[in-house]
């Protein structure tokens, strides 16, 4: 029974590692006052710096399934029944005893689940009329078997997902904020630098204009020497014409 039991949980653990993220669950967890250990505590995700957890605990009512078994390969109708009846027994008290030990809200959620490590056994278990909703519904225990375990920790992951996305949208949202308020300021500079670049271009024509009334005056400086010299050409010529001397005779 002991073996059985450690194998049973260890299947449970490769399963919550191979479907849930990192750190999503803790081994052998104290949950209510007394000395009592759940193999397995699953958080749930919620914002919450304690979230609640949710208790698996896995069980191998070995002796019962055995005689079952036996009596289903041996054809024997009455033992079959007998050891269906002890199982079903079985399971009620392993279902109770998970739902008074373990199920503390708000430590835990108001639910547990009991773990069963063949889906041989657990289809013995779901064979009994009503067992499994009669237990959910008095103990608030869900039984579970290797194909269904799977999928209750696919929804656990899918909250993780959904956590992990909603807190990428708020760091979205914060940055276009952010950028937002430095797209503003920018506006701003680029309007300071417009407003300059205006003023800037403002003073260069003015420059440039001054610029050309100056040249214009220092051309008017120099035009009536070029007038005067145009008018009296010969002003620029002292001596004799050619082939007469100084007193005009040849």
């Amino acid at each position: 029974m002991k073996t059985r039991g450690g194998w049973g949980e260890a299947q449970l653990k490769a399963i919550l590692d191979d479907v849930l993220p990192e750190g999503s669950y803790e081994s052998n967890v104290r949950l209510g006052s007394g000395n009592d250990v759940v193999e397995f505590a699953i958080r749930m995700p919620v914002r919450s710096s304690t979230p609640p957890v949710l208790p698996v605990d896995s069980k191998f009512p070995t002796e019962a399934y055995e005689r079952l078994l036996n009596a289903v390969d041996e054809g024997d109708a009455v033992a079959e029944k007998a050891a269906r009846k002890s199982l079903e027994s079985t399971l009620r008290l392993e279902a109770r005893k998970i739902a008074t030990k373990y199920i503390h809200p708000p430590r835990t959620v108001e639910f547990a689940v009991l773990y069963l490590p063949t889906d041989g056994l657990y289809a013995e278990a779901a064979r009994i009329p009503g067992l499994i909703d009669e237990i959910g519904r008095t103990c608030r225990v869900m039984i579970m078997g290797p194909a269904l375990m799977p999928a209750l920790l696919r929804t656990v992951h899918l909250g993780y997902v959904t956590l992990a996305l909603e807190d990428r949208t708020e760091t979205i949202a914060r940055l276009l904020g952010a950028t937002r308020q430095e797209m503003i300021r920018m506006d701003g500079v680029l309007e300071k630098l417009a407003r300059n670049a205006q003023a800037m271009s403002t003073s260069i024509e003015e420059a440039r204009r001054r610029t050309r009334v100056v040249s214009r005056r220092l051309r008017e400086l120099d035009a009536p020497e070029t007038e005067d010299v145009a008018l009296n050409p010969e002003m620029e010529f002292t001596g004799p014409e050619p082939g007469k001397t100084a007193s005009g005779q040849l």
